[in-house]
């Protein structure tokens, strides 16, 4: 964690919240603000899987050598480099609770909402024309993306859920760029 930013497990309760009736992983969770929710996820993810519940569907994840990398920001916008284009869009978070531990156990939940409805623009974040790769996955990236209903975080990890059980995002934490 990055204590020196101000954004360890116990600077980041809400003040004016309680305890949370649940617990996370059996230990005591509380609520935190959204301010706070925002600094915690922030950061570069890079997808490695999507795994389905409907065993007639394959994990996916990228070509080898291909990564896609999420990029969080605290101002709610994010970028996409997928393995064709960069794409930009908007998240927001909410609900959000973590768990009593200061440690790299520490687990973040919350519900999550993407909007990559930009994404079907004819250009990429940078304004060149968007590529068209058949081989790319980024079509059902985004697809699957833009259903992802709630998040569960980890230090290194951020499992992004899709509707109704169907399936999970899993992404992992960028330490190149984290140092």
């Amino acid at each position: 964690t990055n204590e020196s930013a101000g954004t360890g497990i116990s600077d980041i309760y809400n003040t004016t919240s309680t305890s949370t009736a649940g617990a996370v992983n059996n230990l005591q969770a509380r609520s935190v603000d959204t301010k706070a929710a925002y600094s915690r996820i922030q950061s570069e993810w890079v997808w490695f899987k999507t795994t389905y519940s409907n065993p007639a569907w394959a994990p996916v994840g990228p070509v080898k050598g291909k990564d896609f990398v999420l990029k969080l920001n605290e101002d709610k916008t994010l970028f996409v480099i997928g393995d064709c284009n960069t794409i930009r869009g908007t998240y927001t978070v909410d609900k959000n609770t973590v768990s009593g531990l200061e440690s790299e156990d520490e687990m973040a939940l919350g519900t999550i909402k993407f909007d990559v409805t930009g994404a079907a623009s004819a250009t990429t974040a940078s304004g060149a024309p968007k590529k068209s790769c058949e081989w790319s996955k980024e079509k059902s990236f985004l697809a699957d993306l833009a259903k992802v209903t709630s998040y569960d975080m980890r230090t290194i990890q951020l499992d992004l859920m899709l509707p109704n059980g169907q399936g999970v995002m899993k992404f992992k934490r960028n330490m190149e760029i984290e140092g």
